[in-house]
Protein backbone atom coordinates (compact mmCIF):
# COMPACT_ATOMS: atom_id res chain seq x y z
CA UNK A 1 0.00 0.00 0.00
CA UNK A 2 1.20 3.48 -0.57
CA UNK A 3 1.89 6.09 2.02
CA UNK A 4 0.15 8.91 2.23
CA UNK A 5 2.83 11.09 0.77
CA UNK A 6 2.89 8.78 -2.19
CA UNK A 7 -0.80 9.37 -3.14
CA UNK A 8 -0.67 12.85 -2.37
CA UNK A 9 2.45 12.95 -5.11
CA UNK A 10 -0.08 10.64 -7.90
CA UNK A 11 -2.87 13.00 -7.19
CA UNK A 12 -0.72 16.09 -7.74
CA UNK A 13 0.53 14.46 -10.87
CA UNK A 14 -3.06 13.83 -12.05
CA UNK A 15 -4.53 16.88 -11.32
CA UNK A 16 -1.22 18.57 -13.41
CA UNK A 17 -2.47 16.50 -16.20
CA UNK A 18 -5.72 17.29 -15.70
CA UNK A 19 -4.30 20.69 -15.76
CA UNK A 20 -2.32 20.12 -18.93
CA UNK A 21 -5.17 18.47 -20.53
CA UNK A 22 -7.96 21.29 -19.98
CA UNK A 23 -5.38 23.69 -20.71
CA UNK A 24 -5.09 22.22 -23.95
CA UNK A 25 -8.45 21.65 -24.79
CA UNK A 26 -9.40 25.88 -23.54
CA UNK A 27 -6.58 26.72 -25.95
CA UNK A 28 -7.57 24.49 -28.95
CA UNK A 29 -10.93 25.69 -28.01
CA UNK A 30 -10.31 29.24 -27.68
CA UNK A 31 -8.21 29.20 -31.24
CA UNK A 32 -11.50 27.21 -32.82
CA UNK A 33 -13.60 30.55 -31.38
CA UNK A 34 -11.27 32.65 -32.72
CA UNK A 35 -10.99 31.09 -36.14
CA UNK A 36 -14.45 30.87 -36.23
CA UNK A 37 -14.83 34.64 -35.30
CA UNK A 38 -12.17 35.95 -37.70
CA UNK A 39 -14.44 34.32 -40.56
CA UNK A 40 -17.80 35.98 -39.50
CA UNK A 41 -15.51 39.19 -38.93
CA UNK A 42 -14.66 38.56 -42.84
CA UNK A 43 -17.71 37.28 -43.78
CA UNK A 44 -19.06 40.70 -42.29
CA UNK A 45 -16.35 43.02 -43.61
CA UNK A 46 -17.65 41.79 -47.42
CA UNK A 47 -21.37 42.38 -46.40
CA UNK A 48 -20.80 45.87 -45.03
CA UNK A 49 -18.50 46.21 -48.78
CA UNK A 50 -21.58 45.40 -50.62
CA UNK A 51 -23.88 47.43 -48.37
CA UNK A 52 -21.64 50.33 -48.74
CA UNK A 53 -21.19 49.89 -52.43
CA UNK A 54 -25.10 49.39 -52.67
CA UNK A 55 -25.83 52.57 -50.34
CA UNK A 56 -23.53 54.66 -52.60
CA UNK A 57 -25.93 53.02 -55.80
CA UNK A 58 -29.25 54.27 -54.01
CA UNK A 59 -27.89 57.62 -52.80
CA UNK A 60 -27.28 58.44 -57.04
CA UNK A 61 -30.82 56.89 -57.78
CA UNK A 62 -32.61 59.07 -54.79
CA UNK A 63 -30.46 62.51 -56.58
CA UNK A 64 -31.79 61.36 -59.78
CA UNK A 65 -35.06 60.71 -58.85
CA UNK A 66 -34.80 64.23 -56.65
CA UNK A 67 -33.98 65.97 -60.23
CA UNK A 68 -36.47 64.29 -61.97
CA UNK A 69 -39.22 65.41 -59.60
CA UNK A 70 -37.96 68.83 -59.55
CA UNK A 71 -37.89 68.80 -63.15
CA UNK A 72 -41.51 67.61 -62.89
CA UNK A 73 -42.19 69.83 -60.63
CA UNK A 74 -41.03 72.70 -63.25
CA UNK A 75 -43.50 71.24 -66.19
CA UNK A 76 -46.30 71.67 -63.56
CA UNK A 77 -45.90 75.02 -63.14
CA UNK A 78 -45.36 75.77 -66.67
CA UNK A 79 -48.33 73.65 -67.40
CA UNK A 80 -50.35 75.35 -64.87
CA UNK A 81 -49.48 78.97 -65.90
CA UNK A 82 -50.58 78.20 -69.60
CA UNK A 83 -53.58 77.10 -67.60
CA UNK A 84 -53.89 79.92 -66.03
CA UNK A 85 -53.67 82.04 -69.19
CA UNK A 86 -56.04 79.98 -71.08
CA UNK A 87 -58.66 80.73 -68.12
CA UNK A 88 -58.30 84.68 -68.62
CA UNK A 89 -58.58 84.67 -72.23
CA UNK A 90 -62.24 82.09 -71.99
CA UNK A 91 -63.32 84.22 -69.12
CA UNK A 92 -62.64 86.95 -71.56
CA UNK A 93 -64.32 85.01 -74.68
CA UNK A 94 -67.27 84.19 -72.04
CA UNK A 95 -67.62 87.92 -71.29
CA UNK A 96 -67.94 88.27 -75.06
CA UNK A 97 -70.38 85.97 -75.74
CA UNK A 98 -72.42 87.25 -72.91
CA UNK A 99 -73.04 90.42 -74.32
CA UNK A 100 -73.68 89.21 -77.60
CA UNK A 101 -76.52 86.85 -76.13
CA UNK A 102 -77.84 89.98 -74.42
CA UNK A 103 -77.59 92.00 -77.64
CA UNK A 104 -79.42 88.82 -79.63
CA UNK A 105 -82.19 88.68 -77.15
CA UNK A 106 -82.80 92.39 -77.87
CA UNK A 107 -83.07 91.85 -81.36
CA UNK A 108 -85.10 88.69 -80.90
CA UNK A 109 -87.73 90.56 -78.97
CA UNK A 110 -87.37 93.93 -81.82
CA UNK A 111 -88.25 90.76 -84.40
CA UNK A 112 -90.86 89.56 -82.49
CA UNK A 113 -92.33 92.67 -82.09
CA UNK A 114 -91.38 94.23 -86.15
CA UNK A 115 -93.28 90.67 -86.56
CA UNK A 116 -96.22 91.39 -84.77
CA UNK A 117 -96.21 94.38 -86.20
CA UNK A 118 -95.81 93.34 -89.79
CA UNK A 119 -98.23 90.31 -89.49
CA UNK A 120 -100.92 93.12 -87.68
CA UNK A 121 -100.42 95.59 -91.12
CA UNK A 122 -100.20 92.54 -93.46
CA UNK A 123 -103.89 92.10 -91.75
CA UNK A 124 -105.26 95.35 -92.25
CA UNK A 125 -103.63 95.25 -96.20
CA UNK A 126 -105.83 92.32 -96.81
CA UNK A 127 -108.66 93.67 -95.19
CA UNK A 128 -107.96 96.61 -97.46
CA UNK A 129 -107.37 94.95 -100.62
CA UNK A 130 -110.68 93.11 -99.77
CA UNK A 131 -112.42 96.21 -99.77
CA UNK A 132 -110.72 97.87 -103.07
CA UNK A 133 -111.66 94.79 -104.72
CA UNK A 134 -115.16 94.71 -103.47
CA UNK A 135 -115.64 98.59 -104.51
CA UNK A 136 -113.87 98.15 -107.91
CA UNK A 137 -116.05 95.08 -108.85
CA UNK A 138 -119.11 97.05 -107.97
Amino acid sequence: MQTQEERIIDLEKAVALLEKKFSEADIQNVNHNTTMLLGLVYKQQIDISVMKSNLTIINQQIGEIKQDVKNLQIKSDQHTSILDEHTAVLNEHTSILNEHTSILNEHTALHKEHTTALNENTKLLTQILALLTKHISE
